[in-house]
């Protein structure tokens, strides 16, 4: 597969071959790299997040009194003030 970008701004191709240079890649291999994880990398990176985020909650659940009423009976007491 081939792209060309064109008219990319000069600070955007600063930094990508800045970028290129330090991973000792050429240009067009370090934007295919960035455009993948930008692309792809994002929705990994997403439920990686998610996934440590719902760990979190219930370790943090496991904390909290066993009493505590439940989100139904809490929502029909008050739909019968």
């Amino acid at each position: 597969m081939m792209l060309q970008i064109r008219d990319l701004d000069d600070d955007t191709w600063q930094a990508l071959r800045r970028q290129a240079d330090a991973n000792r890649r050429s240009l067009s291999a370090e934007a295919a790299v960035a455009l993948r994880n930008v692309l792809l990398g994002s929705a990994l990176e997403t439920t990686t997040r998610r996934t440590a985020l719902l760990a979190q909650i219930a370790q943090d659940a496991r904390r909290w009194p066993a009493d505590l009423p439940d989100v139904e009976s809490l929502l029909a007491d008050d739909r019968q003030r």
